[in-house]
């Protein structure tokens, strides 16, 4: 409805702050980003966080053609293009994705945006709306990263590596948020490891080093967990 459709135009007007994105100028060659951008995306994300808890799950589930208004313009195939159409907060984490800068820093605060803001949206599906909500948007999200690592593109590859290297911190949150069997907190420990692993043996410099950053930081992470081995085993099984 009217509310779904403000909100959606709302986000689409924030994007270039969360996705760090706002015009830069000469601000372009900044190795890190001024405070006056991180702030602007401390607003943006405060807004969005908001409309969530206004809305609930509303900006999660499909809706009638007519009332989509953020569209996956990086979706390269049909289905995935009216996915995100028809739900807002996923193409909305995809175009963060895709519009973030490609220097680390400003990457890495989009990166942690767009995980933030999955988050949340999952634990808002939690208190309203369909049961597997939360769920869906964390696998569809995550499946968009997979076919972002399969770009031509090497800043897509990144930030979809810096996005997943940033999972590995929230993977609890993420887990109990999504609160689904198919989602636990070692399936998604292994998820990510598996593609930081295959991404490790990139061609591309950066890429895969960043890659190994994020298979340590996993690493440390699995080896602090009950079944930590076994996942590890599952992650380097799926890669071989």
């Amino acid at each position: 409805g009217a509310a779904r459709r403000c909100a959606t135009m709302v986000c689409r007007a924030v994007l270039p702050a969360l996705a760090m994105a706002q015009d830069r100028g000469p601000m372009a060659l900044e190795t890190a980003p001024p405070k006056r951008f991180l702030v602007a995306r401390a607003a943006a994300l405060g807004l969005v966080r908001g409309i969530f808890r206004i809305l609930g799950s509303a900006l999660l589930v499909e809706a009638p053609a007519d009332e989509s208004d953020i569209e996956a313009e990086a979706a390269p195939e049909d289905g995935e293009q009216r996915r995100g159409r028809d739900r807002p907060m996923l193409a909305l984490l995809q175009l963060i994705c895709v519009c973030a800068p490609e220097r680390a820093e400003w990457r890495f605060a989009a990166a942690d945006a767009a995980l933030a803001l999955l988050a949340d949206a999952a634990e808002v599906a939690q208190l309203g709306g369909p049961a597997d909500a939360g769920e869906a948007l964390v696998l569809d999200f995550l499946a968009f990263l997979d076919r972002l690592l399969q770009a031509e593109k090497s800043a897509f590859r990144l930030i979809a590596t810096d996005v997943l290297v940033v999972a590995v911190e929230r993977s609890a949150p993420l887990a109990a948020a999504a609160a689904s069997e198919r989602l636990t907190q070692a399936q998604l420990h292994r998820h990510v490891l598996s593609r930081l692993l295959s991404q490790s043996r990139s061609a591309v410099g950066v890429v895969r080093n960043r890659a190994l950053v994020g298979v340590a930081a996993a690493l440390d992470t699995l080896m602090a967990a009950p079944d930590g081995q076994q996942s590890l085993d599952s992650a380097v099984a799926t890669c071989t």
